[in-house]
């Protein structure tokens, strides 16, 4: 019997960003034709993979010069970053050769603003896959579309469409390999199988080190293989493109003075400046008021303990008498406390205020916000909220099982309000990949809200956010 093809050397392209580590592993056939695997930098530090691969009606490879439409797909990442559209644009500017009959194509986008992917693929097989930390499996990356003709450019469907933005969190990889790979004819299927095999064998691992994994695998697997004696037809190309945190600037961090309260229900925990107050007060015997007041403009008022003082006042006067029914509403509280507030000459524009009723009997925080983001919840072991919580305008109420937990992010810069982590993942900068994110993602572990607040508030720094008026409220063990 004849010997297996010897594994061309491969060689190792690295490229390395602050958002994304990304690792090519090619291994070049001697006297092969080339494989059409670009890589694309983008403005903003975008960056894209590129594979096209023309054939017949047979599927047989053609040779077309795909320079034109390389560029043209290139310009349209550019300008649009939608890779389906790029396609679409490739599509034709191929159609206009007489030869051309057939395109596959695989696009991967990256954008570091969010740590994301966006993949259309289009092909007899796919071969890009999200091997996902949070998910703890290899997902394929986008919808499989059928090779596309020149007739799909007058015609209405999916054709183009690209696959859901992937929020890609820390360690997360998405696992590209050429065509070569995955059409070669001793391996027929089972490159893909082999593909996937390893990627879900090794969630977590390095870009580098899966692709080599993946490369060793295949060729161990190419040998048991009928007609393994012939070489690859073209190059084998494997590419790993790996989420990373990006480097905490040392110059932004510090210590953050926190404070700590409790009732019978909850544990609290405040971060705020020497300009603000804060204070948590019994109501009866079964509830209790917390109201912090934080300088986030001039704020010079704010030392003067007449205006908490006059605020606190109009807070407990709705929120202590208990014989209205706005005796658990908070955001009627808060926006008579800033009515006062305001009566004694504070400016609202300067601060921010929180306003919470905690009922202990039925474990419930209703709460109002004034200048500063609205709460999202945490649950007692990952990132998911035990119990959904409710928001309105200006306010929100949740019930806090044990080791449940509310974080206010005080008056972050980031659009819109969310509810949960997943949520503020699609605002934050870097993503599911800041230090933020893998904060709350970890924070579970960290049973004193005092050091979860520390470490949340060193998170945001190191992702460049303004950590001011934090606080944190969870639900007391048992």
């Amino acid at each position: 019997a004849k010997s297996p093809a010897s594994a061309p050397p491969p060689l190792l392209v690295a490229r390395d960003s602050p958002r994304f580590a990304v690792r090519i592993l090619e291994q070049r056939t001697e006297g092969a034709e080339r494989e059409v695997f670009e890589r694309f930098e983008l403005s903003g530090e975008r960056y894209a993979l590129v594979l096209l691969h023309c054939t017949d009606a047979d599927d047989e490879r053609v040779d077309i010069d795909l320079k034109g439409a390389l560029s043209i797909l290139a310009e349209s990442l550019e300008e649009d970053g939608d890779p389906g559209l790029a396609v679409n644009f490739a599509l034709e500017e191929l159609s206009r050769n007489p030869r051309f009959v057939r395109l596959e194509a695989l696009v991967a986008l990256f954008d570091p603003a969010r740590t994301t992917a966006v993949v259309y693929g289009c092909g007899r097989t796919l071969g890009a896959y999200w091997v996902s930390t949070e998910e703890g499996r290899a997902i394929v990356a986008c919808s499989q579309e059928q090779p596309l003709e020149k007739l799909h450019l007058q015609s209405s469907g999916r054709h183009f469409n690209n696959g859901q933005r992937l929020e890609l969190a820390a360690n997360d990889v998405l696992v590209v390999a050429s065509f070569s790979f995955l059409y070669d004819r001793p391996m027929r299927s089972s490159s893909a199988h082999t593909l996937v095999k390893v990627l879900r064998n090794h969630i977590g691992e390095e870009p580098e080190r899966l692709v080599t994994l993946v490369k060793n695998a295949w060729w161990e697997q190419r040998a048991k293989q009928r007609g393994s004696d012939t070489p690859p037809e073209r190059d084998i190309i494997l590419a790993a493109i790996g989420a990373r945190l990006a480097e905490p600037d040392p110059a932004l961090g510090g210590s953050f003075e926190v404070e700590t309260h409790s009732t019978r229900a909850f544990d609290i925990a405040l971060q705020r400046g020497p300009k603000d107050r804060a204070e948590v007060f019994a109501l009866d015997e079964k509830r209790s008021a917390l109201i912090v007041l934080a300088a986030t403009g001039g704020g010079d008022v704010l030392i003067e303990g007449a205006a908490f003082d006059a605020l606190k006042d109009a807070v407990n006067g709705v929120l202590g008498n208990a014989a209205h029914g706005d005796f658990d509403n908070p955001r009627e509280a808060g926006r008579r406390g800033l009515e006062a507030f305001q009566a004694i000459g504070g400016q609202a524009d300067d601060i921010s205020l929180l306003v919470a009723h905690l009922s202990d009997e039925y474990r419930m925080v209703k709460y109002f916000c004034h200048g500063a983001k609205l709460a999202f919840g945490l649950g007692a072991r990952g990132l998911k909220p035990d119990r959904e919580q409710q928001q309105f305008d200006g306010g929100g109420e949740v019930s806090l099982g044990e080791y449940s937990r509310l974080v206010f992010p005080g008056p972050s810069g980031y659009a819109g309000e969310v509810s949960t982590a997943a949520q503020l993942a699609e605002q934050w900068r870097g993503g599911k990949a800041s230090h933020f994110y893998e904060a709350l993602r970890l924070g579970w572990r960290t049973r004193k809200p005092e050091k979860a607040l520390r470490k949340l508030l060193a998170a945001a720094v190191a992702d460049g956010a303004r950590a001011e008026c934090f606080a944190l409220i969870q639900g007391r063990g048992e």
